[in-house]
């Protein structure tokens, strides 16, 4: 991990754009090893002759295969993923790496659609997600610290990404000058319980540490502690707001009522 961050620090002044995907059941002094992403935008905004590319939706053909070897792989899921981060971080860290290739943008930053058609029969119960954004300083530290407690716990992400961002001036921005680091995890396979106080005791160890959560994926984060987070003047004053132009409180959301009704009770 401390050769991820060094990437970051030595490419940040070329890049429009950088990540890092990580093994998340690498350990020892192979934790936080994985797949460094740089990109900047072309001048030109386009290659000449170049049309931009886009996402078309799978067909059903398409669905169908990758929903049935999604299926397949459930039973074995761990194990499956264990095996393809390795052989990940091996394609990436050899020879295959490329430098300078010109890239459309929509396949550069997403996925295709036809990934996503085997979530159902892969995830049937859906994932948890941590995602914690950590000052500058404190990052390395704290990410290394949350990635080993979760390995400890038997709790093993099934991807990791770090990415770098900066401050933004919106009241209840979840941006710091820093780094996310973002944790995905299976709900089936594993104790709801175990998983919930690992991922409690992770977002209490970001907080201490300055950091931050963006609200609608970690959903085990308090209304105390994200009061903590983002800060009581923020909150309030977002309150103050909601009751001047919604004083019946007809907008409401499940996020909204967990971070901010038991301040109005």
């Amino acid at each position: 991990m401390d050769e991820i961050f060094a990437l970051f620090t030595q490419e940040q002044q070329n890049s429009d754009f950088m990540e890092a995907w990580l093994d998340g059941f690498a350990r020892g002094d192979q934790l936080g090893r994985g797949v460094f992403t740089s990109g900047r935008l072309s001048r030109s905004g386009q290659a000449d002759g170049t049309p931009f590319e886009t996402f078309a939706s799978p067909g059903r053909l398409e669905e169908s295969a990758v929903s049935l070897a999604a299926g397949l792989v459930r039973p074995a899921l761990l194990p499956a993923v264990q095996t393809a981060n390795w052989i990940n971080y091996r394609w990436g860290s050899g020879s295959h790496a490329k430098d300078g290739d010109l890239r459309s943008l929509v396949p550069f930053t997403f996925w295709p659609g036809a990934f996503f058609s085997g979530y159902p029969a892969l995830l049937p119960q859906g994932i948890e997600t941590f995602q914690a954004f950590v000052p500058d300083q404190a990052a390395p530290t704290i990410f290394k610290e949350v990635l080993r407690y979760s390995q400890q716990q038997g709790c093993m992400p099934l991807w990791c990404v770090i990415k770098k961002h900066r401050h933004d001036p919106f009241l209840l921005s979840y941006q710091v000058d820093g780094f996310s680091l973002e944790l995905n995890y299976a709900r089936a396979g594993q104790p709801v319980e175990q998983l919930q106080k690992a991922l409690q005791h992770m977002i209490a160890t970001v907080i201490e540490a300055g950091g931050r959560f963006y609200p609608a994926k970690d959903h085990f984060q308090t209304a105390a502690q994200y009061r903590r987070s983002i800060g009581e003047q923020a909150v309030e004053t977002f309150l103050q707001l909601k009751q001047q132009f919604d004083p019946e409180m007809r907008l409401q959301s499940d996020l909204f009522r967990r971070l901010f009704q038991p301040a109005l009770v």
